[in-house]
């Protein structure tokens, strides 16, 4: 079977308080439900990890702390699902937000990194920097 549904739901949970606005988008509801489990847990994980922490910062420092995550399909066939995570935290008074892409690749719905595709003497991280 395929690993997504013909079209995957996008969860969002939301939050806006007065120190904290946050807004996460994923996807949900692959045919293979272990696939569902591997993107909460990403998800749990940079929403744990990236949500910006109380700041001991003068009252009068403006804006508000964010973490922002989203998603989109990079690639699926019958036997592989490529996702990339987009995510941007930002600390109130800071300069600028903190980006970072994570992504997730599946082949016959288990997951792939790039160490399982390549020969470990092959130096293929330098290799792909170049590119």
């Amino acid at each position: 079977t395929q690993a997504w549904a013909s079209v995957p739901q996008t969860v969002l949970i939301k939050k806006d308080t007065a120190d904290l606005d946050l807004q996460i988008k994923y996807p949900k509801g692959f045919a293979n439900k272990n696939i569902d489990q591997i993107v909460q847990n990403l998800i749990k994980s940079l929403q744990n990890d990236d949500t910006p922490k109380a700041e001991n910062l003068p009252a009068d420092v403006p804006g508000k702390s964010s973490l922002y995550i989203d998603y989109k399909i990079k690639f699926q066939n019958p036997n592989a699902l490529s996702l990339l995570f987009f995510t941007s935290a930002y600390t109130r008074g800071a300069a600028h937000p903190a980006n970072n892409v994570h992504s997730l690749n599946f082949l016959n719905n288990q997951v792939v990194s790039l160490d399982q595709l390549f020969n470990p003497d092959s130096q293929y991280l330098i290799e792909l920097a170049k590119l």
